[in-house]
């Protein structure tokens, strides 16, 4: 699925839906790396296109800030793919209640 189809833009909240992330790439070359969380909810700073070593779209957010680091002779901030997130869905308290005032006044016991 394409980023645009997924719903997630620049500016907009997503939650990290699985932090199973490589850290070995970053380690070896010597670089701590701050990495989003399972249900972690982030604001979408940047989107990048997919490229020749990345297949999926990256994300970067104001709420993690990594330094730049040079990897495959390419100096630049980490992203994280896109797959490992889903936009956050606004919730209203009206299709709850809703379901409250379509329920019987007396339910019958067995």
């Amino acid at each position: 699925m394409d980023y645009l189809e997924s719903g997630i833009e620049v500016g907009k909240q997503v939650v990290c839906i699985m932090d199973e992330w490589n850290h070995e790439d970053y380690l070896a070359i010597g670089h701590k790396i701050s990495y989003p969380l399972k249900d972690q909810i982030l604001t979408v700073r940047d989107i990048l296109p997919p490229d020749e070593r990345e297949p999926r779209f990256g994300l970067r957010f104001h709420e993690i800030r990594n330094s730049l680091i040079t990897f495959d002779h390419i100096t630049d901030e980490p992203a994280f793919v896109s797959c490992y997130f889903r936009p956050v869905r606004d919730t209203s308290i009206e299709c709850f209640t809703k379901i409250l005032v379509d329920l019987p006044k007396e339910v019958e016991t067995v």
